[in-house]
C-alpha cells in the first residue's frame, strides 16, 4: 500500500487501474465499483468526503473497502 495520495489503484466506474498487479487490492477495489454502481454521484461525494475525512478509514467510502483488505491503519 502506498500514501494516500499515491494510491495502487484507482476505480472509476467498473474500471479498475492499477499500478502493478492488482490481486492484493481486488476486493477493496471490488467495493468502490459497487458503490460506483449504487450512486452516481459518487465521484463528487468521494472527493468532499476524502476532503474532510481523508481516505482511510474515517472516510465512508474507503472505511468498508479497507474492510476487505485491512491494509489501512489510521
Amino acid at each position: 500500500m502506498t500514501a494516500p495520495g499515491d494510491p495502487d489503484a484507482v476505480t472509476f466506474g467498473n474500471k479498475i487501474f492499477c499500478k502493478k498487479e492488482c490481486k492484493d487490492i481486488i476486493k477493496h477495489e471490488l467495493v468502490h465499483v459497487e458503490q460506483y454502481r449504487a450512486d452516481n454521484l459518487l465521484p463528487v461525494k468521494y472527493l468532499i468526503e476524502a476532503l474532510r475525512n481523508g481516505t482511510c478509514t474515517n472516510n465512508r467510502y474507503e472505511a468498508p473497502a479497507y474492510a476487505q483488505d485491512g491494509t489501512c491503519t489510521p
